[in-house]
This record gives C-alpha cells, structure tokens and sequence, in this order.
C-alpha cells in the first residue's frame, strides 16, 4: 500500500472527496436512526432497543444506497454488495461496543470521551473497508 505522499494530488481529492461524502451520509444515517427511535419510544412507547433496532436497519438500508450510487458513484447493484457493507457495518458496531467497554467499564473513562473516540475510529474503520472491499 502507498503511502499519503507517494499518492498524486487527484488521487489524494478523490480519496478526500469520497471520505467527505462518506461522512455526511454518516449524519444522514444518524438522524434516521435518532429520529425513529425517539418517534417509536415517546409517540408509539416501543421498548428502546426495538425501536434503536428499527431506527439501525433503517439507516443501513438509506446509507447503503446512498452511499452505493453518490459516495462510491457504483451502478450494479448486487445482494453480494449488501451484504458486504452489512458485515462491514456489523464489525463497525462491535468495534464501537469494544472501544466503550475497554474505556469506559475497564479504565473508567467518562463515557462521553470514549464516545467521542467512537466517533473518530470507526467511520475511518467502516470508511476504509467499505473503500477496499465493498464497493
């Protein structure tokens, strides 16, 4: 693998580029997830982790397509892709989950902080195994 400064400057963009469409996707994602699982759990009294449940397939399901076709600009839609993005967004949350327990249960991080590392590790985790072996 090349490193940063090997890379041509448009190589470089276009990696950027897509990173940065990667994350606003993520935000989309985001506020899917929140917004379903605030309407289920106060409007319709879900339990919270049926209605985070709901809100986690439904922001799967928009960031896979949205990020197929605008982030990675693919055409081709296969199971086979979906799939792949599912096990990548699977390990996305398992990373996520082992960060907080190692911080927050075994050091005694405030929860807060190791969340926000969450935020930094595993969208270039899921990013970058999405680049190389999704699409």
């Amino acid at each position: 693998m090349r490193t940063w400064s090997e890379r041509e400057p448009k190589e470089v963009f276009g990696i950027v580029s897509q990173f940065t469409k990667y994350a606003l996707v993520g935000i989309i994602g985001t506020g899917i997830q929140t917004s379903i699982l605030i309407m289920f759990v106060e409007v319709y009294n879900f339990q919270v982790i049926v209605a985070t449940t709901m809100g986690f397939i439904c922001s799967l399901l928009v960031s896979f397509f949205i990020n197929f076709r605008w982030t990675f600009g693919r055409n081709k839609l296969t199971i086979y892709s979906f799939v792949k993005y599912l096990i990548v967004s699977l390990s996305g949350l398992l990373l996520n989950i082992s960060i907080l327990y190692i911080m927050v249960d075994l050091l005694g991080i405030w929860y807060i902080w190791a969340h926000i590392l969450t935020l930094v590790v595993v969208p270039i985790s899921n990013f970058t195994l999405n680049r190389m072996w999704t699409f």
